[in-house]
């Protein structure tokens, strides 16, 4: 599995990005501060998970988020935020997860583990 992670951030996303690493969860981990890089990325790059953070710079993690649900729905869609008041809003954009910062290789794979197990249900 493919992960990219997206952060305005640079040390949180080194963060997640490593974490993610230390899950052994994927076969590759990529991150980008900025989400026109993730589009691009995303055009070219097939991603099993994107793990975003709601506060970004420009667009909002939130509408990016939407349009990535919209343009890639068998892509998984984990919000990774500091506020959690924003888990009912991402919910109902469709969202397949939601963390708190900081997330630890324990968080990531009961995450992966869970969103894995939904799909194999359907």
């Amino acid at each position: 599995m493919k992960a990219l992670c997206i952060d305005d951030e640079p040390y949180v996303l080194q963060q997640i990005m490593h974490v993610c690493r230390e899950s052994k969860c994927f076969s590759s981990v990529d991150g980008t501060m900025k989400t026109n890089e993730a589009l691009s990325f995303l055009e070219s790059t097939p991603v099993d998970f994107v793990f975003l953070d709601i506060n970004m710079p420009g667009v909002s993690g939130l509408t990016f988020g939407q349009m990535i649900k919209e343009k890639y729905p068998q892509t998984a869609l984990v919000f990774v935020t500091g506020y959690s008041e924003y888990a009912l809003t991402a919910f109902q954009l469709h969202a397949d997860g939601y963390l708190t910062k900081p997330v630890s290789v324990e968080n990531i794979k009961a995450e992966v583990n869970h969103i894995e197990h939904q799909k194999q249900r359907f």
